[in-house]
């Protein structure tokens, strides 16, 4: 009788290990995708971020997944996502301080990444604001003025900024290059088609290098910042190891024990 009830136990253990894992696997399935380069490659960033999103509320950020905030995963709602979350404070000082830096780069604030009380002060005066215009502020505030729409005199100082070496705030350069390729600036089409007046100084035209050949990455499809593929094979391991204990019992049952005679 006793046998019989172990091997019921253990038929019962393979299934609900299987079920469990199953869940365990759709459950995190978004945070899975978001730490594997494998799924990441050449998917649209609407796709990526609909599952970073989802895998944060499910989860929490991670170390990885948190690198894809500011590049891959730019839209100004982010802003709101990390700073009206209860634990934005902890999230902003863990994962080496990513989602502070995609703070950065998305709202074009010079605010230390890690500084929460700040943040949080700043999201309280400007979340009624629109992106644009947070990315003017940070510019107005750092002693550049641009004009909406962008000027050539602004273009060309924007290129100034995407030359190398210059020591920036945070999101300048990022923002910049948005600034420039949202108005429609395609370096693609000519030179001559650019507009910008002559002559540049040499800054300008470092910048305008720069600025073509990110334009020209951005383009194709890059490799993402993030990830690694072991959430499939943790949860593989997890289910081949209780579906092992489980066969071991069955046979256990079946066999009377190890020192059962044959």
């Amino acid at each position: 009788m006793l046998q019989r009830l172990l091997r019921l136990a253990a038929i019962l253990g393979i299934g609900i290990s299987v079920l469990v894992a199953a869940a365990f696997f759709w459950y995190l399935a978004p945070l899975r995708h978001v730490e594997d380069t494998t799924w990441l490659y050449g998917r649209p960033a609407d796709t990526v971020c609909s599952e970073l999103r989802t895998a944060v509320a499910r989860a929490g950020w991670t170390h990885d997944p948190s690198l894809l905030l500011g590049g891959t995963c730019d839209d100004p709602s982010w802003v709101g996502f990390v700073l009206e979350d209860p634990d934005a404070a902890q999230v902003l000082q863990h994962f080496d301080m990513h989602v502070g830096r995609g703070l950065q780069l998305i709202t074009n604030q010079n605010i230390r990444a890690d500084d929460a009380r700040r943040w949080s002060e700043w999201w309280l005066l400007n979340k009624q604001r629109t992106r644009g215009q947070w990315v003017m502020d940070g510019f107005q505030a750092g002693g550049l003025a641009l004009h909406t729409p962008v000027s050539r005199q602004d273009r060309i100082a924007l290129l100034e900024l995407l030359a190398p070496g210059s020591d920036l705030p945070p999101g300048w350069r990022h923002n910049a290059f948005r600034l420039l390729r949202d108005s429609g600036f395609n370096p693609m089409r000519g030179v001559h088609t650019l507009d910008l007046g002559t002559p540049l100084s040499e800054k300008a035209l470092n910048g305008l290098v720069a600025y073509t050949r990110r334009y020209a990455a951005s383009l194709r499809p890059s490799d993402p910042a993030s990830g690694s593929p072991r959430f499939a094979f943790t949860l593989a391991l997890a289910l081949v190891l209780a579906t092992s204990i489980s066969a071991l019992i069955l046979y256990l049952t079946r066999s009377g024990g190890p020192n059962s005679p044959v």
